[in-house]
């Protein structure tokens, strides 16, 4: 595993039946957007971190406008006497055999460390922008995907959900190697490179909140996610945004 570095900032916290959401960039970033809320919202505290040459090769600009690397970070939180693991971050391989490697790695680290639980999280992109975007659920025990639906997730992915590429789908694809339980939550959102799934990652945070009562109230998702951009704007992005009933992309990649 030397081609992915890992560097521990504190000691790694002793977990017990963990549940570990993922959300890293893919489509409009909704899994990044909605992941990224709830390990702020909950005071998460990062613990480690993943560096590899085999992450895209950019600099990113942070909220201090210094130079920050390419990275997948670890941060904690213990909630109502459970623990759960949130991973993050800005990148995550950009070719396909190390895509299955880091992957391994992150699972191989989960099985080591007491998780049971594993939630990716990810868009569904589709030429035309969703007014109320829907979740699909995709697991590898039917259980899960019967506790998501009353929370309103849509289990029959089927036919919607064509494929999910990169660490999103891997993690819940390898889950079953680790004997972990694991499910992606896929929100519908705008396949545009310029757009950012706000509107579709609010959904996704509902649906967590709910299921592990993570006790964020209502009017915080409210005032969090309010869509930034106007959606007349959009026509300026793709002049068919505004139009339902165009056929789907059924392809996810992120």
């Amino acid at each position: 595993m030397n081609e992915f570095k890992i560097e521990e900032y504190s000691r790694v916290p002793k977990l017990k039946k963990a549940v570990v959401l993922e959300g890293l960039p893919g489509i409009a970033n909704v899994g990044k957007i909605a992941v990224d809320y709830l390990a702020r919202s909950l005071k998460s505290k990062k613990f480690l971190s993943i560096t590899s040459d085999y992450f895209p090769a950019v600099a990113y600009i942070t909220e201090k406008s210094s130079i920050g690397r390419a990275k997948v970070d670890f941060s904690y939180a213990r909630v109502k006497k459970r623990d759960f693991i949130f991973i993050t971050g800005n990148s995550q391989p950009s070719s396909e055999p190390y895509s299955y490697i880091f992957a391994r790695l992150i699972l191989k680290w989960l099985d080591e460390h007491d998780v049971n639980t594993l939630i990716t999280t990810g868009g569904i992109g589709l030429i035309y922008l969703p007014q109320n975007p829907k979740v699909y659920c995709v697991t590898n025990k039917r259980h899960l995907a019967k506790e998501f639906e009353k929370h309103g997730a849509n289990p029959n992915a089927y036919g919607v959900v064509g494929s999910i590429a990169g660490a999103t789908g891997l993690l819940i694809s390898l889950a079953d190697e680790f004997k972990l339980d694991a499910a992606s939550l896929l929100a519908e959102t705008l396949a545009n490179p310029f757009y950012v799934g706000v509107s579709s990652a609010k959904p996704i945070v509902e649906i967590l909140n709910n299921q592990y009562n993570l006790g964020i109230k209502k009017e915080e998702i409210e005032k969090e996610f309010k869509e930034p951009v106007e959606i007349d704007s959009l026509k300026d992005i793709n002049p068919k945004a505004k139009t339902e009933g165009y056929t789907m992309d059924v392809n996810y990649i992120g």
